[in-house]
Order: structure tokens, then C-alpha cells, then sequence
């Protein structure tokens, strides 16, 4: 394990006054996390050394930087200045100086006598988090809060909210809430009275007032009527691999607020005027600049696909507008480009019934000023694009949009996976320019898929639900009892997409939450049950850890050489920590 000492304020003695351990997070067994978290040092192979960097807290200027070898006596680093804060970053790295493991904690004060962890996880991979929810769900909302924390509100799971799931039976509806808290990792229940159960909504944060409380407004979704504790809310489909069932109904738009100091809710119905029009399978937006619902279908018996599309006010969460689309969508997204450009693709129920008017998109234009349709000017120099349905979509810092997974859609049916298992959309002033980067012969295609766009602009795609005997699984059920592991993520800088990953636990229909760390909480989801013909709602939380060598926490203001400390021109270190090391240390 790497200990290290911080000295106390005498120099002349070095007599420790806190330590920072490195620690690992559990890793997953046999498609499941353990139940607890651990106090192991980290598992990183071919790791041989440690870059330690503190920075100070409030002006980000390098205080010193050291480079030790794992595995021999903990040392003392003597810190200058010790008396301000540092933010502590712990690197992994090879002998050939390769980052392999990272972790970080903030506003570190060295004067403290206490243990100070430090969690390092291997880079560009998923390690399950410290805690696992107590509510299993899946096709849920997850909501990151101006504090770090992740709001998990509802989804669906088995009867009475428990994990084992009969797909025969259906799937019910989930009607708690969890936090997920960053400083310990904990998922914790979240109390809030009244909450309405519901699962394939979305929930925004609308705002904070000046004490910190925050306004989260939850759109969307399906309900049932009667107990949702005894009532399915989805089964089987026939035209999608799931479908409402008849006791479906939609669900009042809600208010919440949440005051961070005490950790409680509260929640009031929206006036239906501010609700999205009731529908399933619509397209909403996540968080970001532009708020909208797309598509969908109105509720059982009718089941009529949706053309509109309804503007909500940023602000309010409240529908404001509502439009007539281009196309009758089912299974769609839309991804906001920027506060008045919205990219919608796919769900075009009509794709393949000859009449020659589908339309793999369309966008949504004025959005912030005078909502409008308009239609995509696809590039001949590119692809035509796929008819996919129930697939992920996200921003990447080149400006486009990448599409992960789904189903084909072929005359109002999305059973089959679409074999374009990633796409492209360089969104022009005047033209969009479609690129398969992948095809089901170099990845899985699935659908149900989740994608989260990372700080430097690159995106993950991560879980679905594949063709039904992918890898050995149960074909029963539209192949519901099917799940996949598979991790890609699409570099923004360079245009390629490679696996990365991957995910501890096979899964689909989870949410994945890009943190304000960097780091992305993936929740929930639907796997293979207890035996190959059911489901089993996820409680397993994984984190991913995105960053690597070209994270350095000193750049822009300081490059250093892979696995060195800063130097000066001539060589000679920027800021060296005076490192003492103590072979009498007792400690872990």
C-alpha cells in the first residue's frame, strides 16, 4: 500500500500528523459488485510507481510534485507551505511512465490530524463504486445536482419494487428515490412524499436560490393506474421489445426541491397546461441548454404515434409551446446542439413502407425564440443514414453527434438491431454528413444503450440489449433476458472510436452521468436474472475513470516529461517535495 506521512509543524522532528492512503474500489465478479466497498490499496497492473501533485486550493500554482516507488516504506513529504490547502492528485504509472491509475482529493489541509483516502482507480476503465443502491431500477432518471450529488428517481424493477423480474409477468414500476453523495460514494434513500412512481421520464434541474436549494421539475414518462406495486407497467412487445401495458396512464408533471444542507425533498404537482402531452417512448432531452419532448406514442388502447413536439422553458421546466413535427416518431432523441438548435433522430414509424417520405431526422430550430421543424439536408458524400429507434445520443466536442446503438426501424417495428452500431452526424450550417464508425462486424449491436459526453469532449457508450442468443443468452421474451458488458468511446480530437471498458456488469436501459469530477456514475439498468429466462433490475453503481496522461494537472501552465516532475529548463526540479522515508513507520 502507499502511505504517505505528512509531517507536523515541527520540521526538526517530522512527526507525522496525517496520512494519506491510497485505496482502491472493489471490483466486480461474476457480472455483480460485492456489497461493500474495501480498504485495499489499488489493484492497477503493471503499476511500479506514484506521481503525487499538490496544487494549491485556492491558486491552482504547483506547491510540489514528487515521483516514489510502490511497495517499499511509506514515506514523509514535507510540503512547502503546508499551512494552505492543496488539492492532492495520486497517479499511477508504468516504468515507461504511462499513466495507468488516478485519483484526486480536494482542499487537502495538511495540518490535520486525521486519515485522508485517496480512491485510485485504473484509468479508462469501470470500477464499482463504494456503495450499491438499495432500490434495484432501470429506465430511470438520473440528475446530477449543483452539489455533486445524483438524484435516481424511479424507473422500473420487479413486483413491489424488488429485483427479480418475470418478463412474462411484465416489468413494475420503481416508486422510490436514492442520492447518490460524492464525497463518500454512498446511495443513500431519498424521502419525498407524494413522488409519483414513473419510469422513461427525464428530470431537470431548473435552478438554485440564493440559500443553495434547488429546483429539479420531472416531465414525462409512464405511470399505471392502481397499485404500481401489483400493476406492470411494461411487458413484452410486439412491435417494440417492450411495451406499455393497458393499465399504462401518463403522470402529472412534478416540482421538487432540494435543500443540500439537510438532505430532504419536497414535491408538488405542475398544472396540466405545464405538463408534456401524455405519451410513451417519447424523446426528451437531457441536461443542457435546450429543453424539449419529441415523438412517442399516446397511451394504450390508441397507441397512435406522435408528431409533436413540446418546448419547455429552461427555466421552469413547463411546456410553453408545442409544434407539429415533421415525422410520426417512436423510440427517437434529441440533443440539444446549442439553445436553438435541436438535433431529432430516428423513430420514423413510416421508415420502409414504401410510400418514400421517412426521415432518419429532422431539427428544431428557433428553439429559444420562435420553435419551429425543419428538415435535414443530408450530405450525398455520406451515408443515408439508418431508420434506428431506442439508441443513445450525445454531444462530442467536435460539434457532432454520435449515435450508439438502437433498433432498426422498419414499418412502425424496432425488433432488430440496427447493424450501424455507431454513426456520425456532423452537423453543418447547411448539410449533416452521416459516418458509420462502427458496424456490428467489429461491435455488438444492441439497443437501450446510454451515452455520456466526457470533459474533453470525447463519448462513451456503454450496455444494451442485443440480438436475442447473443452470447449464449435466452432468445424467449423479444430476447429481454439479453445484456451486454461493451464499452466504446469515440475520441473528439481524433474522429476514431475504440472499446474501452468495459463494464463490470452486463446491462441496458441504465443511465450514465458524466460527474463534475470528471469521472461518469453509471446506474441502474436491466441484466440477466437468476435464471437465463428472467430479469433482474440493477443495483450495482460502477464509476469510469476517463483520464490519463493527457489530463495532467498542471497543463496548460506546466508540461512534464511521462511519469517526471516538473523541471526547470535546465533539468532540475520546479518544485521537489522533501521526501523522508521512515522505515519505522507501523502503519498500513
Amino acid at each position: 500500500m502507499l502511505a504517505l506521512l505528512a509531517p507536523a509543524c515541527d520540521e526538526d522532528t517530522f512527526a507525522p500528523s496525517v496520512r494519506y492512503r491510497a485505496l482502491g474500489y472493489p471490483a466486480a465478479s461474476a457480472g455483480a459488485c460485492p456489497e461493500a466497498g474495501t480498504d485495499a490499496p489499488p489493484a492497477i497492473a503493471g503499476a511500479t510507481r506514484a506521481r503525487l501533485t499538490y496544487v494549491d486550493a485556492a491558486t491552482d500554482e504547483l506547491r510540489c510534485d514528487v515521483v516514489i516507488a510502490l511497495g517499499e516504506a511509506a514515506p514523509v513529504i514535507a510540503v512547502p507551505d503546508r499551512v494552505r490547502p492543496v488539492d492532492l492528485t495520486i497517479e499511477y504509472l508504468d516504468d515507461a511512465g504511462a499513466v495507468l491509475g488516478r485519483g484526486a482529493v480536494r482542499d487537502v489541509d495538511l495540518a490535520a490530524t486525521a486519515v485522508v483516502d485517496v480512491r485510485v482507480a485504473a484509468t479508462s476503465a469501470f470500477s464499482c463504486g463504494l456503495d450499491r443502491a438499495a432500490a434495484p431500477r432501470a429506465l430511470h432518471s438520473a440528475t446530477l445536482l449543483p452539489g455533486g450529488e445524483v438524484l435516481l428517481l424511479g424507473g422500473v424493477a420487479g413486483p413491489g419494487g424488488g429485483g427479480d423480474i418475470d418478463p412474462a409477468v411484465g416489468l413494475f414500476l420503481q416508486p422510490t428515490a436514492e442520492l447518490w453523495i460524492p464525497a463518500t460514494g454512498e446511495v443513500r434513500t431519498a424521502s419525498i412524499p407524494g413522488l409519483v412512481p414513473r419510469a422513461m421520464h427525464e428530470a431537470w434541474v431548473t435552478g438554485v436560490d440564493a440559500s443553495g436549494v434547488v429546483t429539479i421539475v420531472v416531465q414525462g414518462g409512464l405511470s399505471v393506474t392502481g397499485d404500481a406495486a401489483t400493476t406492470p407497467a411494461l411487458i413484452p412487445g410486439a412491435s417494440y421489445r417492450l411495451a406499455p401495458s393497458p393499465s399504462t396512464t401518463a403522470p402529472a408533471a412534478e416540482r421538487l426541491t432540494y435543500d443540500p444542507r439537510t438532505q430532504t425533498f419536497t414535491r408538488a404537482a405542475l398544472p396540466d397546461d405545464d405538463a408534456v402531452a401524455p405519451r410513451v417512448f417519447a424523446a426528451l432531452t437531457g441536461a443542457g441548454p435546450a429543453l424539449a419532448a419529441v415523438g412517442g406514442r399516446d397511451l394504450p388502447p390508441d397507441n397512435t404515434p406522435r408528431s409533436t413536439a413540446d418546448h419547455l422553458a429552461p427555466t421552469t421546466g413547463a411546456v410553453t409551446t408545442q409544434i407539429g413535427g415533421r415525422r410520426a416518431r417512436v423510440g427517437a432523441t434529441v440533443t440539444a446542439l446549442d439553445a436553438n438548435r435541436l438535433l431529432v433522430w430516428g423513430g420514423d414509424v413510416g421508415a420502409g413502407d414504401g410510400s418514400g417520405t421517412a426521415e432518419v431526422g429532422e431539427l428544431l430550430a428557433s428553439w429559444s425564440t420562435s420553435p419551429a421543424s425543419a428538415p435535414l439536408s443530408i450530405d450525398p458524400a455520406g451515408e443515408a443514414g439508418t431508420h434506428r429507434a431506442f439508441h443513445a445520443a450525445a454531444v462530442a466536442g467536435d460539434g457532432s453527434v454520435i449515435l450508439g446503438g438502437g433498433f432498426r426501424m422498419l414499418v412502425n417495428d424496432a425488433l432488430d438491431v440496427a447493424p450501424e452500431v455507431v454513426q456520425r452526424v456532423a452537423v453543418g450550417a447547411a448539410m449533416q454528413t452521416i459516418t458509420t464508425l462502427l458496424d456490428d462486424a467489429a461491435a455488438t449491436a444492441a439497443g437501450y444503450t446510454a451515452a455520456a459526453t466526457l470533459p474533453d469532449g470525447d463519448v462513451l457508450i456503454t450496455g444494451g440489449n442485443p440480438a436475442p442468443g447473443t452470447g449464449g443468452c435466452d432468445p424467449g421474451a423479444n430476447g429481454l433476458p439479453c445484456a451486454i458488458a461493451q464499452a466504446l468511446r469515440y475520441d473528439s480530437a481524433t474522429g476514431a472510436i475504440a472499446a474501452t471498458g468495459p463494464l463490470g456488469v452486463p446491462r441496458y436501459g441504465h443511465r450514465s452521468t458524466t460527474l463534475a469530477d470528471g469521472r461518469v456514475l453509471v446506474t441502474g439498468g436491466l441484466a440477466v436474472g437468476a435464471t437465463p429466462t428472467t430479469l433482474r433490475a440493477v443495483i450495482d453503481v460502477e464509476l469510469y475513470e476517463p483520464r490519463g496522461a493527457a489530463d495532467d494537472p498542471l497543463l496548460p501552465a506546466i508540461v512534464r516529461a511521462p511519469g517526471d516532475v516538473a523541471r526547470t529548463e535546465g533539468g532540475e526540479p520546479l518544485a521537489p517535495c522533501e521526501v523522508v522515508v521512515r522505515y519505522d513507520d507501523a502503519g498500513p
